[in-house]
């Protein structure tokens, strides 16, 4: 959900998780990985028709890249133990699923093995997160 948290207020939440942690205290979650091949496509779309209508905004919430994470974790006081992403292509859906029938599993282990060499280009991603004692 932190993505959908707005942008100046994510530090604040980050700061409140971090107050109610134990010292050696875990933060775990997941989201959208912006640099996939799904959300990447759509973040250089947006930039264009952006940069062609003159609006500077970004109006959806896919695009918080990895450093960005970095960064508000750090200056919360936490650092990334584990980041991980899952394969290269987008969420199969269960209407593709009915369309190619017993190939989904092919499609699904064809994708396992591109993904470890396109590593971090996975729809979503995983993060945990430990607390930096005080």
């Amino acid at each position: 959900m932190f993505e959908h948290i707005h942008e100046e207020s994510r530090l604040d939440v980050l700061g409140k998780i971090h107050s109610l942690l134990n010292d050696d205290g875990i933060l775990l979650f997941s989201g959208p990985n912006c640099f996939s091949l799904l959300y990447g496509a759509g973040y250089v779309k947006e930039r264009i028709m952006n940069f062609l209508s003159g609006n500077d905004g970004m109006n959806w919430h896919y695009h918080i890249p990895y450093y960005v994470y970095i960064k508000n974790l750090e200056e919360s006081g936490f650092f990334i133990q584990e980041w991980k992403t899952d394969g290269t292509l987008p969420v199969l859906f269960n209407a593709i699923k009915k369309i190619f029938g017993r190939a989904t599993g092919k499609i699904v282990s064809g994708d396992r093995f591109i993904s470890k060499i396109l590593r971090g280009m996975g729809a979503n991603f995983y993060c945990i997160a430990q607390k930096r004692g005080n």
